[in-house]
């Protein structure tokens, strides 16, 4: 259980959390806008 403790697996570590944060956080954002759409409706053509 070493490997807990060395530099390369805690960069890669913090790096992986940062994308699934970012990931979700942008996964969040695209349902509220399509959902919410604070530019009002589309016109119907």
């Amino acid at each position: 259980m070493d490997v807990w403790q060395q530099p390369d697996f805690v960069v890669n570590n913090g790096q992986l959390w940062v994308g699934i944060v970012l990931q979700v956080l942008s996964l969040v954002t695209m349902i509220v806008l399509s959902v919410w759409k604070p530019w009002g409706r589309r016109k119907q053509m």
